[in-house]
């Protein structure tokens, strides 16, 4: 699994800053589902049209977006200043969170059950990828010009058609994947970017 890391160096900090990096199946579920209805939501707007059935129960591009946010923002509760903190099964499924249309959520419950066949495909090697070439630690201290400006980050791995990425303020880059393997390089710079344009919004 892929790890979040605190800056224990030197005197301890006020508060220890926090880097958490991993492939969220419940973020991934989300977009998952754009994948199987067809319904495009920018950035993630490149996928086939799909079987139409979260639209025919109500989803609308309006309603997923605000989904979406709540999975996220699930994600950013605090983190235990431990120096290694190993990730874990998030607590509830994506599905439970969504608080619109009764129909809407009865499509999702059904596809979340159907989501676990398919979430290691999904998740491909990119976990044990980047934890062999120690991404954590790499971004950890490439991230260093960030870490007072932003005093905590997550960055969520989802598969997606497109390499492409949404910033979701306070603490979030979403970052898709188009395969089930990744470049720890390339996604090195990436984020560096991501973190950048994550800085610059907040400030």
């Amino acid at each position: 699994m892929l790890r979040s890391q605190v800056d224990r160096s030197g005197q301890p900090p006020r508060r220890p800053w926090v880097l958490h990096v991993d492939f969220n199946q419940m973020i991934d579920f989300c977009v998952w589902t754009l994948e199987c209805d067809g319904l495009q939501v920018p950035p993630f707007n490149r996928h086939l049209d799909g079987d139409h059935a979260l639209r025919d129960a109500g989803i609308t591009a309006a309603n997923w977006s605000t989904w979406f946010s709540h999975v996220v923002a699930l994600q950013q509760e605090p983190v235990p200043p431990l120096e290694m903190l190993e990730v874990t099964t998030p607590r509830i499924n994506a599905a439970a969170a969504w608080e619109a249309e009764a129909a809407v959520a009865e499509r999702l419950n059904a596809l979340w059950a159907s989501y676990g066949s398919a979430a290691n495909e999904r998740r491909g090697t990119i976990e044990m990828i980047l934890l062999h070439a120690r991404v954590a630690d790499r971004l950890w201290n490439q991230l260093r010009p960030y870490h007072t400006s932003l005093d905590t980050l997550y960055v969520h791995l989802v598969r997606y058609t497109v390499a492409t990425n949404r910033i979701m303020l306070p603490h979030s880059v979403i970052h898709t994947v188009p395969g089930p393997s990744i470049d720890p390089d390339l996604f090195c710079a990436a984020v560096m970017e991501e973190a950048h344009r994550l800085s610059s919004l907040r400030h």
